[in-house]
């Protein structure tokens, strides 16, 4: 008796790592749909200009797709930065956020996803500073899968990082991780942390709340 439970366990936990299956290594790109909402808690974390922390909540929505976009409305923030009016952003067919780095200037495609995402995968890419001097390289690492927890719920998701590295004009550091949550088809959680010298200047936190998929 002893023995036939022995091998009917060996038998339970042998169909058990039969339909394991292991997290996949690259992703295909998503497609969103007007009218996918996404709904987050913005918090500033206290800086060498700021004491205490503040935070605030924003609506992302995606109004239209174009042959070549997204136009895709911010409602109560942008960035870290609290707005009390609506404002239209360009978002390219892979999801990343594009605009004029200033009025006249060369367009930023900030490129953190670049599909089909690949784990592991290590690229770079330049971005203009709005003062027209600055210019910057970011180095992006997909770094890995993750179960993140937000006030939304708990997701599995892809770890990207990335790092700054002004090349020319006013120098300083940021750091910035995100992480994709493929059921949710935009990030859960963004947190950006910059420095210049020994001074914090920005440091917040963006998870989210709740969302909706047409």
């Amino acid at each position: 008796m002893a023995v036939m439970m022995f091998r009917s366990a060996c038998m339970v936990l042998l169909a058990v790592s039969c339909v394991y299956a292991a997290p996949a290594q690259t992703l295909a790109r998503p497609t969103w749909t007007h009218g996918d909402t996404w709904r987050y808690r913005i918090s500033l974390l206290p800086a060498h200009n700021r004491g205490g922390t503040f935070t605030y909540e924003g609506t992302v929505a995606v109004k239209d797709r174009q042959p070549d976009r997204y136009n895709v409305n911010f409602s109560g923030y942008y960035g870290n930065v609290a707005t009390g009016a609506d404002r239209t952003v360009r978002y390219s067919l892979d999801l990343n956020r594009t605009a004029l780095a200033y009025q006249g200037g060369p367009l930023n495609d900030t490129t953190w996803y670049r599909w089909p995402l690949q784990i592991g995968a290590k690229r770079e890419f330049p971005y203009h500073q709005p003062d027209g001097q600055s210019i910057s390289i970011w180095e992006v690492e997909v770094r890995g899968w993750e179960k993140v927890t937000v006030p939304a719920g708990t997701f599995d998701t892809v770890h990207l990082t990335g790092i700054r590295k002004t090349l020319t004009g006013s120098k300083g550091t940021a750091n910035e991780d995100m992480w994709y949550a493929p059921d949710v088809k935009r990030h859960i959680k963004h947190e950006r942390y910059a420095a210049s010298g020994p001074y914090i200047y920005e440091h917040w936190v963006e998870e989210l709340t709740s969302f909706e998929l047409r």
